[in-house]
């Protein structure tokens, strides 16, 4: 592939990418290993996005058909790409988390 092709290949694909509207709402998940009880990673969670200015509802629970881990579910109003990225470099600092979407 020449150049040029390369370059035009690579603009189409990012092109593909959805991009966010600010604000938004969307549903954040978080999985958590069982390290510490539900309650605890629930506060952790809360006390992170009230660090960040991020208003919340709809928390919901569900657990691992193994007991390993628990999910996090949570309706969350994001105002900024921004605040979208310190909300997730805050999440890696959390005690027992697995991952983020």
């Amino acid at each position: 592939m020449n150049e040029l092709n390369q370059h035009n290949h690579l603009s189409a694909n990012n092109a593909e990418k959805p991009v966010l509207e600010f604000p938004v709402t969307y549903e954040l998940k978080v999985i958590f290993d069982k390290t510490l009880q539900q309650e605890v990673h629930q506060r952790n969670l809360e006390l992170v996005l009230e660090d960040v200015a991020i208003e919340f509802s709809d928390v919901k629970f569900k657990p691992s058909k193994q007991g390993n881990y628990v999910s996090i579910s949570v309706a969350i109003n994001l105002a900024s790409e921004v605040q979208m990225q310190l909300l997730y470099k805050q999440l890696r600092l959390l005690p027992g988390i697995k991952l983020a979407i």
